[in-house]
């Protein structure tokens, strides 16, 4: 299967400044990949948003029974408040990737907007 970008309209109404409507027109697709690798019958098992003191180390419970390795891509703020448990993935033979450092949302006033900035 051959990749296909996805279409979508929407609606907007200038009186409210608000996307009132939105339509998928055609679903993206990606490629049907078979088989990456050399290695046969192998997955990669990704953990986000964590670590999370709650779920993580029961996750590394499991994957160390298991002995299975797996991906965890941390936030960097749940990551400053949790160094023993990037220590234990560390340990542990996992891999780490920061996902991003904290969420930014952006919002301009209507008066802010009126000024054209």
């Amino acid at each position: 299967m051959c990749p296909k970008n996805g279409v979508r309209s929407f609606n907007y109404d200038p009186a409210t400044d608000l996307f009132t409507g939105e339509k998928y027109e055609a679903i993206p697709l990606s490629f049907d990949i078979e088989e990456l690798g050399g290695a046969k019958k192998k997955l990669v098992i990704s953990f986000d948003d964590g670590p999370d003191r709650r779920w993580t180390p029961k996750i590394l419970d499991i994957l160390k029974e298991k002995n299975v390795p797996g991906v965890f891509f941390v936030v960097g703020e749940a990551a400053n408040q949790a160094p023993d448990l990037l220590k234990r993935e560390y340990n542990e033979g996992h891999e780490i990737g920061i996902t991003r450092l904290h969420t930014l949302i952006l919002t301009k006033s209507r008066a802010h907007r009126s000024n054209g900035s």
